[in-house]
């Protein structure tokens, strides 16, 4: 057996109203994904080839990748961040950190969605040559409906938002999986940073869905998981992070 391992399951929420993605100010709520899994094993004639360097594993269905990033097999047979991504694994894929809310453990955010996807191909291009991927797999962000599924029994204890001062002066997100996680261990599904999805919000259409909620909402109806956000791909702010799925890579149609 090749790869057996920590890892956790992603959640999103969005929004009905896309006018809290296009608002400068941090008048809305975010929530924090996470992520938690189940145990997984990977035989090794479905991993990466080579001598490269196997993932560390747990034995309890959760494995952490080579940033140490932890992952969680879902039961649909692909595996989701037990948290949004942090600021620490973000610079060290890329060399740059543009968050406005500095913190190693806290969500990268002030991304667009084209930041989010260049992350996810650098990633898949950093572990395939170390053998530490399941053949055919890359890194890449979830789809509107496993973001609906990874939600599960999320509630707005587990949210983070509201976070403005005693001025009324915005104090950012929080550290990923500082609440507690849903049924399948996944931290901040709801509230503390909006997460990118991978399709657009229709199809032909050219902006993107941003699911969960974030900090800066300040009422819980704006956590409502049936909450799409509508938002160009260039947009980016300290509200907008992401959360990444290791998922078979579609054949060319």
């Amino acid at each position: 057996m090749r790869v057996t391992g920590r890892g956790k399951w992603s959640i999103f929420v969005a929004m009905k109203d896309a006018s809290f993605c296009g608002a400068p100010r941090l008048a809305g709520i975010f929530f924090c994904l996470a992520v938690v899994g189940m145990p997984v094993v990977i035989p090794a004639a479905e991993s990466g080839g080579g001598e490269g360097r196997e993932s560390r594993t747990s034995g309890d269905g959760f494995f952490k990748n080579s940033i140490g990033m932890e992952m969680v097999r879902m039961t649909e047979g692909y595996w989701v961040g037990k948290y949004e991504v942090t600021q620490e694994e973000y610079e060290k894929v890329t060399g740059t950190n543009p968050s406005r809310y500095k913190g190693a453990r806290k969500p990268v955010e002030e991304v667009s969605w084209h930041d989010a996807m260049a992350f996810c191909k650098k990633l898949t291009e950093l572990e395939r040559p170390m053998g530490a991927l399941p053949k055919g797999h890359a890194y890449t962000l979830p789809t509107d409906q496993q973001w609906i599924a990874f939600v599960a029994d999320a509630t707005l204890k587990q949210a983070v938002y509201g976070r403005f001062g005693p001025k009324q002066e915005s104090l950012g997100p929080l550290e990923v999986g500082s609440l507690g996680a849903n049924k399948f261990g996944l931290h901040d599904v709801r509230g503390n940073v909006w997460e990118w999805c991978l399709e657009k919000y229709l199809p032909g259409y050219a902006w993107h869905v941003l699911r969960g909620g974030a900090w800066s909402i300040a009422d819980p109806e704006g956590l409502d998981i049936s909450i799409r956000l509508n938002v160009e791909p260039e947009t980016r702010y300290p509200f907008y992070g992401f959360r990444c799925v290791l998922t078979a890579e579609k054949s060319p149609e």
